[in-house]
């Protein structure tokens, strides 16, 4: 179990969930502000797989994870140290592919374009008191929640704020949420 108090996180590389990990517990303070300064594409993000392809193949994927609390985001952007330009930060928050993922009361504040706040794939995901707001940078292509595989997702009590879907099945016709 790792336990975030209060403070200000800043990470430069995403954080990784390790291949086959289990019983996996984050409990953050709800005044924990954890926050990505990097750009992320395809299906990886700020939380992600260590070895994504293996995950989504099911091969080493993780079970039994938790994410409790915390104010996830990304910088929306940020100026180079030269100060000579200011970079767009994009990409996804959470882009885990795991069974028996559990999210509560876990907040997004920010997020880039051409991202989401939670991506992924996997059976028996749990999300309670999700809470995801943009800031005044919300542009379409970025969404809330979007699950690409999996049975069994429950989403309770979700507030979502986007530019896109605040909660999409992909393949569209998919039977995820029935």
């Amino acid at each position: 179990e790792l336990h975030i108090p209060d403070g200000l996180y800043v990470f430069t590389s995403s954080i990784l969930i390790p291949e086959n990990a289990t019983d996996l517990m984050i409990d953050a303070s709800p005044r924990a502000r954890i926050e990505a300064r990097f750009s992320t594409t395809g299906s990886s993000g700020f939380v992600v797989n260590a070895n994504v392809t293996n995950a989504v193949n099911n091969t080493t994927r993780p079970r039994r994870i938790t994410i409790r609390g915390g104010d996830w985001g990304r910088q929306y952007s940020a100026p180079l140290a030269d100060g000579s330009a200011t970079v767009t930060f994009t990409g996804n928050i959470f882009a885990v592919y795991c069974d028996d993922l559990t999210l509560i009361d876990v907040q997004c504040n920010g997020l880039g374009p051409n991202g989401r706040y939670i991506s992924g794939g996997g059976d028996r995901w749990r999300i309670f008191g999700f809470r995801g707001r943009f800031g005044t940078k919300a542009v379409t292509g970025s969404g809330g929640i979007r699950p690409v595989f999996g049975d069994d997702i429950l989403v309770v009590g979700a507030d979502i704020t986007c530019a896109d879907d605040a909660l999409q099945a992909v393949p569209a016709d998919s039977a995820l949420f029935a």
